[in-house]
């Protein structure tokens, strides 16, 4: 029977190559992207290199509440169950942009965005077989700082200090949820490895300069797809880890249990707010 998994950001970078390996028997592919013509075209390609592939395809833009939304009613809708959800899509915005809802772009896409899809979709994942909840994450994290204030989520500079405090998010509340949420879902974050992937693409000068040097020794995008496809393959025991690699684990120290709940409890009251 085939497992039904969820990726957000398919169509490009570790998104696609975690797609292209799982287009087979064993999987139900379900495609959570912006871009439904590119996803369609993709998932033809796919289809037309391997007759058993079975994929979906829903429009999904993490930067708008509303769609988070819309796409979560969908898959209720649709499927009786989720196995994984790879919360893959992300961006790095080198310059000043803000989600639908006003918040800094890659915070509202890279945390406050897969936070909020995560936390509709749990019920159904846990209805999956062995299920889990794979985060892209990134080493960034590691470094990242974020002081929870007013404006904290809109004032934000861009860049790479915004990058590294989404990613610092995600691991401390990924983190907190699998220790204090009562589910049988296994939640964990992947550093899938420094990759040549669109996220180098910036507008800036200074990106425009320095990425196609580092692209010449990054990883491909199939490379860096091997550390969340491990999982994939070998559902984990433990929650609330970070891994890279092969299932190596990856220990982040700076896990706090206070900082991370304020964290969420901020969260949530924003999106309640952005509801109403």
């Amino acid at each position: 029977m085939r497992k039904f998994i969820i990726i957000t950001g398919a169509t490009s970078g570790i998104g696609e190559a975690t797609a292209i390996a799982l287009a087979n028997v064993k999987y139900h592919l379900i495609f959570g992207v912006r871009n439904i013509e590119k996803a369609q075209k993709l998932a033809l390609k796919l289809t037309r290199e391997n007759g058993d592939a079975k994929i979906d395809i829903h429009m999904l833009d993490l930067s708008s509440l509303s769609s988070i939304k819309s796409f979560s009613n969908i898959i209720h809708k649709s499927y009786g169950s989720i196995d994984i959800l790879i919360n893959n899509a992300g961006v790095f915005a080198d310059k000043k942009s803000y989600t639908k809802e006003g918040y800094e772009l890659t915070l509202g896409v890279n945390y406050i965005g897969t936070y909020y899809l995560t936390k509709l979709l749990l019920d159904i994942v846990e209805m999956g077989k062995n299920p889990q909840v794979i985060n892209i994450g990134s080493r960034a994290g590691m470094f990242g700082k974020f002081t929870l204030k007013k404006d904290a989520f809109t004032k934000q500079k861009s860049g790479f200090r915004a990058y590294s405090a989404s990613k610092y998010l995600q691991l401390q509340t990924t983190m907190y949820l699998a220790n204090f949420l009562k589910t049988p879902v296994k939640l964990n974050v992947v550093h899938p490895g420094d990759a040549a992937t669109g996220i180098w693409n910036g507008d800036s000068i200074l990106m425009k300069i320095i990425s196609p040097i580092m692209k010449r020794f990054l990883k491909t995008s199939a490379q860096a797809a091997a550390a969340g496809l491990y999982l994939v393959e070998n559902p984990p025991t433990q929650s609330g880890k970070f891994y890279e690699n092969l299932g190596e684990e990856i220990s982040f120290k700076k896990y706090n249990e206070d900082f991370a709940k304020a964290i969420i409890e901020e969260t949530d009251m924003m999106i309640s707010a952005q509801s109403d």
